[in-house]
């Protein structure tokens, strides 16, 4: 599944439960109620969105 902005994200936490499903948790919801703890993917804009500092922006 592609989660759009979400993948590549600095601000989510990827978690894998029991069964193989991915749930996408954006850590900025925690301190900000703009953003939905799961997000509704996939996520193609987003003005918390910041790449992780390992990707290469293109």
């Amino acid at each position: 599944m592609d989660a759009g902005l979400c993948d590549h994200c600095q601000h989510v936490k990827k978690i894998i439960n029991s069964r193989g499903s991915t749930f996408y948790l954006c850590l900025l919801s925690q301190s900000d109620e703009r953003f939905r703890k799961y997000p509704q993917l996939p996520m193609v804009e987003c003005p918390g969105y910041q790449p992780q500092p390992n990707e290469n922006q293109s």
